[in-house]
């Protein structure tokens, strides 16, 4: 999902959900998660949502701890 909204941040839901391969629900739920967990900021921009993703966020996992998100996103994305 952050590699989606990388590249394009006003994506809609519905075009998540075709690019990862998931359900319109489970996008909505991980998004939740996102947000909660100060990784995604959701803007409203007209009727759409723009995201930015905190690229200062470090990974949750231990081993990857030391690594920001923005460090991930830059070899992914």
């Amino acid at each position: 999902m952050l590699v989606v909204l990388a590249r394009q941040p006003d994506m809609r839901i519905s075009d998540m959900a075709t690019e990862v391969g998931i359900t319109y629900r489970a996008v909505q739920r991980i998004l939740a998660e996102l947000v909660e967990d100060g990784v995604l900021i959701v803007q409203k921009d007209g009727r759409r949502n723009r995201y930015t993703i905190n690229r200062e966020r470090r990974l949750r996992h231990p081993l990857e701890s030391k690594h920001t998100i923005g460090t991930l996103l830059e070899i992914l994305a």
